[in-house]
């Protein structure tokens, strides 16, 4: 992940957009895959193991599709720019 986030960054710095653009877009359904797959085996341990459900301690950061499909639209608009 770390390394995704190190070429994002020097691609950007590059001007190589439509890669960060891949890259941003890769990493974030990574995130996301990650995320819904910890919530599974949360719900999957409630239902069958009988585990009680857990207080969130992490921060969450709420992003809607519009804020998102925006951010990658502004990269699409420099792309297109050069």
């Amino acid at each position: 992940m770390a390394d995704n986030i190190n070429t994002l960054v020097d691609d950007i710095l590059k001007g190589n957009y439509n890669n960060a653009e891949n890259i941003l877009k890769n990493t974030l359904v990574m995130k996301q895959n990650d995320a819904l797959d910890q919530e599974k085996i949360k719900i999957a341990n409630q239902l069958y193991d009988n585990v009680p459900p857990e207080e969130d301690d992490e921060e969450e950061i709420d992003l809607t599709d519009e804020e998102i499909d925006d951010a990658i639209a502004e990269l699409d608009d420099e792309d297109d720019e050069e």
